[in-house]
C-alpha cells in the first residue's frame, strides 16, 4: 500500500488514468512480494488471476520500472 500511495502522491499533478490504477495495484503487489515473499508469484499468475488477463507481462514490467523511477528506487521506508 505504501508504494501505491507514494506513487500516487508523486504523480498527483499529471494524474493517473483510471484504467491504469489496477495495473499500478498489481505492480505494487509484485514489488512488495519481491521483498517479503520467499517465492515470488509468477508474472503469468499476476496477469491472469489478479487482472483477469487484462494486462500483459510487458505492461507489468514497464509499469514496474515507472514505479521504481517515480519512487527513486527508495522502496524501504522508515
Amino acid at each position: 500500500m505504501s508504494y501505491f500511495d507514494r506513487f500516487l502522491s508523486k504523480t498527483e499533478e499529471r494524474g493517473l488514468d483510471k484504467v491504469l490504477v489496477q495495473l499500478l495495484a498489481v505492480t505494487c503487489t509484485l514489488l512488495a512480494a519481491k521483498f517479503a515473499e520467499i517465492q515470488m508469484p509468477a508474472l503469468d499468475d499476476l496477469c491472469d488471476v489478479v487482472s483477469s488477463g487484462e494486462y500483459s507481462k510487458a505492461q507489468l514490467k514497464e509499469m514496474e520500472l515507472e514505479v521504481l523511477h517515480v519512487l527513486h528506487w527508495e522502496l524501504c521506508t522508515p
